[in-house]
């Protein structure tokens, strides 16, 4: 009774400090937590779950190969529970980065208007690798246009919309889009401050705008092909998001150089 007690203190813990997803995003049921099987009877039960715990940070995303070792007494009636916990998240972002560049591969490399191919990745990547995908392409009069804007939230998309008309991005801005054309070098921001909010906004009514976008986290990749600078791809992630970070820039920039391609292609 004094391991089944404490195996509930820990399941409760567990329930109450973070999200529990399955490995297609869904709710994981409690009941079905292999320390709940194990002590139904059920042999060595496991499962790949997420751990999402919700902090003053924001998410935090963990993977775990979880495991459970019943111990019976002599009758075989169960006493209580082992379990074990393997972290696999280093694994699953490898795994999971490597599915994205496939399926990108295969979205840019479908024969049609590369505008709308653009638009389809940018769709792709969100919310898979960050709240915000924004698409920049530079015409053949060097002109920057507007290719593509992905959001899970219509209302975002919305406002997106409304800052773009009537804030349009200031090319000569240091650290911005601006200086990514010009040098094709990316620029990580892990965590956008709000004095760099406000150094950024035009006016008052701008930064509040800025805030409503939740732009926590910023990278801004050079979509090149053959030596030359076709665009930008930039990627948002929001509050509640892990920040970037420069252990996912080759990744970041292998999904940019495969947009160039297509672009040049295109072309």
């Amino acid at each position: 009774r004094r391991g089944s007690v404490t195996r509930m203190l820990v399941s409760d813990d567990l329930l109450h400090r973070y999200e529990l997803l399955d490995t297609w995003g869904e709710p994981f049921p409690a009941d079905d937590l292999p320390g709940r099987r194990a002590m139904r009877g059920e042999q060595s039960p496991e499962a790949l779950i997420r751990f999402r715990e919700r902090g003053g940070d924001g998410v935090v995303d963990r993977w775990a190969l979880v495991r459970a070792t019943p111990v019976t007494d002599d009758d075989g009636a169960v006493q209580f529970v082992i379990s074990s916990f393997q972290d696999v998240s280093a694994q699953k972002r490898i795994e999971t980065s490597l599915r994205l560049l496939a399926d990108a591969g295969s979205v840019l490399g479908r024969a049609g208007d590369y505008l709308e191919t653009l638009q389809e990745l940018a769709r792709l990547l969100v919310p898979a690798v960050a709240d915000w995908c924004v698409v920049d392409v530079l015409d053949p009069a060097s002109n920057l246009r507007r290719a593509a804007v992905a959001h899970s939230d219509p209302e975002m998309l919305r406002l997106a919309e409304d800052a773009q008309r009537r804030y349009p991005p200031d090319m000569e801005q240091e650290g911005g889009v601006g200086e990514v054309l010009r040098s094709g070098t990316p620029r990580l921001y892990p965590i956008v401050s709000e004095a760099q909010l406000a150094e950024g906004a035009v006016d008052d009514e701008h930064l509040a705008l800025l805030r409503l976008l939740d732009l926590r986290s910023v990278a801004i990749l050079p979509i090149q092909a053959r030596g030359s600078v076709l665009g930008a791809l930039t990627l948002i992630r929001g509050h509640m998001a892990v920040p970037f970070s420069e252990s996912e820039l080759p990744f970041l920039e292998e999904l940019a150089r495969r947009a160039g391609a297509a672009v040049d292609s295109a072309r």
